[in-house]
C-alpha cells in the first residue's frame, strides 16, 4: 500500500515546493529490516479521466526534467519526490512511484523479472490569469517624488475568483518594491518613489498563481532609467 501526502484539487507551484510522499507503511511490510527500493517519474495528466479542472486539464504540459538535481535535489530513488518551486509549469502531471522489495535500484523496475507495487496521483498545476489588460500613465515626463503614477488593469481572465492585485515599482538596480499588495480594486494611484526603471503590474488569482506585467516609460525614457 502507498500512501499520499495530500496535495489538493489545484497546486500553486509558483511559491510551493511539490512534495509528494510514497513511503510503504511499517504494517505493510514484508519483515521489519526488509529493504524498500523506490522509482518515480512523471507523464501527462490532462488525458486522465479523472482530470476535469479547466483550464489546466484542456491541453498537455511540457513535463519536467526529473532528473535534473537543480528541479529535483533529492533524486528519484527515495520514499518522497521534491520538485522545487517555480519548476512545473501550469497543467495536469501523474506522479507515479514504483516500490519493491527484489528489484534494483538502477533500472526501470517494469523492465525487470520482480515484482514492484504501482502508485499514481495526479497534481494539477494552477495557471495564472490571462487576456487581460494592463497600463500605466503617464508614460512621459515621469519625476521622481513629483509625478503621479496610475495604474489600471481590465479584462483579466480566471475561474478561480475573485482576483487581486498588486502594484510596486523597479529600481535602477533591480529591487523590487510593492506599492500595494493584494488589492482588490483595478486602479491605484501613487507618486513616483524614487528612481524608477520599471512599473510593475501583479494579477493573482484565488489560489495564488499570478502574472506578471511591466512598463516602462516612453518619451522620458531617460528620467525612468
Amino acid at each position: 500500500h502507498i500512501n499520499w501526502m495530500a496535495v489538493g484539487s489545484k497546486f500553486s507551484a509558483t511559491d510551493n515546493d511539490l512534495l509528494l510522499d510514497g513511503f510503504v507503511d511499517p504494517s505493510n511490510r514484508k519483515s521489519k529490516d526488509a529493504s524498500i527500493t523506490y522509482q518515480w517519474s512523471v507523464a501527462d495528466g490532462s488525458t486522465d479521466a479523472l482530470c476535469d479542472l479547466l483550464p489546466e486539464c484542456n491541453s498537455p504540459p511540457t513535463l519536467p526534467d526529473l532528473s535534473d538535481t537543480a528541479l529535483v535535489p533529492d533524486g528519484l530513488s527515495t520514499s518522497y519526490l521534491k520538485v522545487v518551486q517555480g519548476n512545473l509549469a501550469p497543467g495536469a502531471y501523474r506522479f507515479q512511484v514504483l516500490t519493491s522489495y527484489s528489484c534494483g535500484s538502477t533500472t526501470p523496475f517494469n523492465s525487470q523479472n520482480c515484482e514492484f507495487a504501482m502508485s499514481n496521483i495526479l497534481v494539477v498545476v494552477n495557471a495564472p490569469p490571462e487576456f487581460g489588460v494592463a497600463a500605466v500613465q503617464p508614460n512621459t515626463e515621469v519625476n521622481p517624488f513629483d509625478t503621479d503614477l496610475h495604474y489600471f488593469v481590465d479584462l483579466w481572465e480566471d475561474v478561480d475568483v475573485p482576483l487581486s492585485y498588486s502594484f510596486g515599482i523597479e529600481t535602477l538596480d533591480g529591487t523590487v518594491f510593492k506599492l500595494r499588495s493584494d488589492y482588490s480594486q483595478t486602479a491605484y494611484v501613487s507618486k513616483v518613489p524614487g528612481s524608477t526603471k520599471n512599473a510593475l503590474i501583479w494579477i493573482q488569482d484565488s489560489l495564488g498563481a499570478r502574472s506578471e506585467e511591466r512598463r516602462v516609460g516612453k518619451e522620458c525614457r531617460s528620467r525612468w532609467s
